[in-house]
């Protein structure tokens, strides 16, 4: 039986992580939006953090969780004071352990289900007309490092191929009929693809593919076998953090530079920000441990950005950090898998996941501000309980627990 208390903290969760939802999506949707979002997100995530603080028990977060946050922050922040950076960074960490353990505590109902699809198809259509917008001039010319007031092509591609997985456990959910889901799907996931392609972003689309064919052929197995699942998980893992070892190899020892790939090098620069990290490792080694400082500049740009979300968060805090951080996402799909498999609905949200995992081999999505709403609704929810039996018994029965 769930409790009155439990049936006004779901509510109140709910309504906040509905609300941090629109505005994150709508800001990885709609430059507009982007441009006022994205300079103030850590004050965003502060006062979302705070609102659930005081929206919830003490107890509403599971005490192995509790340590994993204790580590995390007290290592980041550790981390963080030695290498000279500014805390704020702290936050693009600490704020999805605390949302996902929060989630594991929350049973989440079907019309909030129903109502955060909502929300993610639309985020899904924006991306869609803006791929559509895209010209190969215009990408020509980002790459070649002009200013440009409008989306990254990477990023809705992104938020495409994220929101694709969202909106495919909707469908399947649906009430439409059952010879009708099959169809449906196809035509979304066609479409996804076409609009991933117009954005000529390589990972995503790669990513897209390979998961929707993974999906296809062992989705419904790996439904069933949680060691199936781990062992993808930490396959990902291990391939994103020496992808890039690899990448600077090729480009020292390999004569591959003149090839291209949707009309880019697969050279991109990369190698320079990766090399100049390892090299800056080998003359620092304490940066191995405490990260290094912000104001480094890896490449000409004089931006910290690393362009891979493992190398991201290796240079940032250290590898301490970057051990907890992958062992708590591992410690909650565990959680999902603790009766020996997860649910057809979750059975997209780990897709999802995987699909991030594999983006971030490029991209620092995985400790970016506004793509984290990403990692919420896939771990999130892969992590948050579904009853939504009991949901629907507390609503036919609300005199019982008022």
């Amino acid at each position: 039986m769930i409790h009155r208390n439990d049936y006004k903290r779901n509510q109140a969760f709910e309504m906040i992580f509905f609300i941090m939802s629109v505005v994150l999506l709508g800001a990885v949707s709609t430059y507009f939006l982007y441009k006022i979002i994205n300079p103030i997100i850590t004050y965003i995530f502060v006062i979302f953090i705070l609102f659930m603080l005081f929206s919830f028990e003490k107890d509403s977060i599971k005490r192995k969780n509790l340590v994993y946050l204790f580590l995390a922050t007290v290592m980041g922040a550790g981390a963080l004071y030695f290498n000279g950076s500014g805390f704020g960074y702290l936050m693009f960490l600490i704020f999805p352990m605390f949302t996902v353990s929060l989630l594991m505590k929350i049973s989440l109902n079907k019309r909030f289900y129903s109502s955060l699809s909502t929300i993610v198809l639309c985020s899904w259509g924006l991306a869609a007309v803006t791929s559509i917008g895209f010209r190969g001039s215009y990408i020509d010319s980002l790459m070649d490092g002009a200013s440009v007031d409008a989306l990254n092509p990477n990023m809705v591609a992104l938020v495409l191929g994220s929101a694709y997985w969202f909106v495919r456990a909707w469908i399947q959910r649906s009430r439409l009929r059952g010879e009708l889901k099959l169809p449906v799907t196809l035509g979304f996931s066609m479409v996804t693809l076409g609009c991933i392609l117009l954005c000529r972003s390589r990972t995503s689309l790669s990513a897209f593919f390979l998961l929707v064919l993974l999906d296809g052929i062992l989705g419904e197995r790996m439904r069933l076998s949680k060691k199936l699942a781990y062992a993808f998980y930490w396959g990902i893992i291990m391939v994103g953090t020496l992808l890039p070892l690899g990448y600077v190899f090729l480009w020292e020892n390999s004569t591959l530079k003149n090839i291209s790939i949707l009309g880019k090098s697969i050279f991109t620069g990369r190698q320079y920000i990766w090399g100049n990290l390892f090299e800056y490792m080998k003359q620092n080694p304490k940066a191995i441990w405490i990260g290094t400082d912000h104001n480094t500049d890896f490449y000409v740009m004089e931006t910290f950005n690393l362009h891979n979300s493992y190398m991201q968060i290796f240079a940032e805090f250290g590898i301490i950090v970057f051990l907890i951080y992958f062992l708590f996402l591992f410690y909650v799909l565990a959680r999902a898998y603790k009766d020996g498999k997860i649910s057809q609905n979750k059975r997209n949200y780990l897709m999802m996941g995987f699909f991030l995992l594999i983006v971030g081999y490029t991209e620092t999505i995985l400790v970016y501000g506004l793509t984290l709403i990403f990692l919420l609704l896939s771990f999130g929810l892969l992590a948050s309980q579904e009853s939504w039996e009991e949901n629907h018994a507390i609503k036919k029965n609300r005199k019982l627990y008022l």
